[in-house]
């Protein structure tokens, strides 16, 4: 069903916050890695499926060829969401893997901060998994030539991003747009994450920090990008 062109920045910021977060939740490089590939083939036979029709219609395939084909090409360039996806998780360990230290025996309160995932990861795992996700769409945009259809930075000719054209171009907006989602599923994954349950509090140990700015500061990011970009579209 075609969608109103006002929507599509905004579905594509969604669908790759949801992305982010199940990249991020897979146990190994090798789960991200499959998350990547089915995501890119439910991105790109459908962005592609019309290739589908000139196959068809205009060339004179045979359907199951056709489909064949676009099914096949598909499965080719979602190999390069499954690169980003595993390169996202493998760089993003020290952040997505990190756990609190033990603390010896009789000192402090034994309970582990509730700031794990701790403070830097929204902005670590934001900034890695964009910086992947964009190189891998350049990759795809130059190797055997090139295949640079349906790049992030396509979706937001009309959205709220679209003023840092003049200034990165579209792989610095599919940057923009990857920083931009990826922040909010930092944000996302820190408020879910589950905080460790109280022990009994020493008197002179102190009152462990809340997720509560980590967790504001994510979405804060985010929203400055779009606030530029649509500055930037104005002046």
């Amino acid at each position: 069903m075609p969608l109103p062109g006002w929507a599509l920045p905004y579905l594509q910021l969604a669908a790759f916050a949801v992305f982010c977060r199940l990249a991020w939740g897979a146990a190994t490089t090798r789960r991200a890695a499959a998350v990547g590939l089915a995501f890119g083939l439910g991105h790109f036979c459908t962005g592609i499926s019309w290739i589908y029709t000139s196959l068809h219609d205009y060339a004179y395939m045979a359907a199951p060829m056709a489909a064949m084909g676009v099914l096949l090409l598909a499965a080719y360039l979602s190999l390069f969401p499954a690169l980003a996806a595993a390169a996202a998780r493998w760089l993003g360990r020290p952040w997505l893997d990190d756990a609190p230290p033990a603390q010896p025996a009789g000192t402090g309160n034994g309970t582990p901060s509730a700031t794990s995932p701790r403070r830097g990861a929204a902005a670590g795992l934001a900034l890695t998994t964009a910086a992947a996700w964009t190189g891998a769409e350049w990759l795809r945009g130059v190797l055997f030539t090139g295949f640079p259809w349906l790049n992030a930075g396509y979706a937001h000719v009309d959205g709220p991003l679209h003023g840092w054209a003049p200034w990165l171009g579209v792989y610095g907006v599919a940057l923009a747009a990857t920083l931009t989602a990826a922040l909010v599923a930092a944000a996302w994954r820190l408020r879910r994450s589950p905080a460790a349950a109280p022990a009994a509090p020493s008197p002179a140990a102190p009152a462990p920090p809340t997720r509560g700015a980590a967790g504001a500061a994510a979405p804060a990011a985010a929203a400055a990008l779009l606030a530029v970009g649509i500055a930037s579209a104005r002046i």
